[in-house]
């Protein structure tokens, strides 16, 4: 997820993110740029309004 260019984010028509989660459910190395943008807090509310996303994570239910 990181390779994904974050500025394009909002100027996406559709979003599909399927993420494994890592160790004890932490965000896989990949991502924690991509994370890190997405909750930014200087971002506008509305940044992903014209976006329509959807995220299937993925973990082990053997962890606490």
């Amino acid at each position: 997820m990181d390779d994904y260019n974050f500025e394009k984010l909002s100027k996406e028509n559709k979003v599909f993110a399927i993420i494994a989660t890592a160790g004890e459910g932490a965000f896989p190395k990949n991502s924690i740029n991509f994370w890190k943008s997405l909750s930014d807090t200087s971002l506008p509310s509305d940044h992903l309004k014209n976006v329509e996303y959807a995220v299937f994570g993925l973990g082990d239910s053997s962890y606490k």
